[in-house]
C-alpha cells in the first residue's frame, strides 16, 4: 500500500519486517524486488529475484519481474530468453476468467480461475474470484476458504479489509 502510494522508504520498511517474520514469503520477495526496482536500485532487485526463483522457480510473476529488472540492467538477451520460456502472460489463465466471468460463463471462469490458481497461488485476487464463484455455486466452505487466502495474500490493509468485509457481507447474506 505504501509504495502504491509513493512511501518508498515506509514501504521498505514494512517489506523488512514482513522478512524478518517470513524470510522465505514469496510475495514479499517478489514485492521487494519491485520497491528496489521503483527506487532505481535494479541490481537489488535482481539479487532478491533470483534468490526467489531459486528458491521457488514455478513463481511466474517473479519470472515476468526479472525479465524486467534485467532489460532494466542492458541484459536483454538473457531477459529475452526467460521471457521466451514464459506462459503468454503470467496472468493469461486470470484474464481468461474475467472474460468469462463478463460473459457469465460461470463454468469456464471457474475452471480458468483454478488454472490461474495452480500458476500462481500466491495472487490473492484469484482467491477473491474462486471464492465469489464457489459461494454462487454454494460452496460456502469453499468460498469461505479462499476469501481467507485473498485477505491473507492481499498486498495491501485497504485489500484485506476489503476481502474481510466481503466475507462477512456473503456470511450474513448467505
Amino acid at each position: 500500500e505504501a509504495m502504491e502510494l509513493g512511501q518508498l522508504d515506509f514501504a521498505y520498511a514494512a517489506l523488512k519486517a514482513a522478512l524478518r517474520a517470513a524470510p522465505a514469503h514469496h510475495n514479499v520477495l517478489n514485492s521487494l524486488a519491485v520497491l528496489y526496482r521503483r527506487a532505481g536500485a535494479p541490481e537489488q532487485a535482481l539479487k532478491v529475484l533470483e534468490a526467489l526463483l531459486a528458491l521457488a522457480p514455478e513463481q511466474a510473476q517473479a519470472a515476468a519481474n526479472l525479465v524486467l529488472v534485467l532489460r532494466d540492467l542492458g541484459q536483454t538477451q538473457r531477459a529475452e530468453a526467460i521471457a521466451a520460456s514464459l506462459p503468454p502472460s503470467p496472468f493469461a489463465h486470470y484474464q481468461n476468467g474475467l472474460e468469462a466471468l463478463a460473459g457469465q460463463q460461470w463454468q469456464l471462469a471457474l475452471q480458468a480461475f483454478e488454472a490461474q490458481r495452480r500458476q500462481t497461488p500466491e495472487f490473492h485476487g484469484v482467491h477473491f474470484h474462486l471464492a465469489r464463484l464457489y459461494w454462487q455455486r454454494g460452496e460456502h466452505l469453499r468460498a469461505a476458504e479462499h476469501f481467507e487466502q485473498a485477505q491473507e495474500l492481499a498486498p495491501t490493509q485497504a485489500l484485506q479489509r476489503r476481502y474481510h468485509a466481503k466475507l462477512l457481507a456473503l456470511k450474513r447474506a448467505g
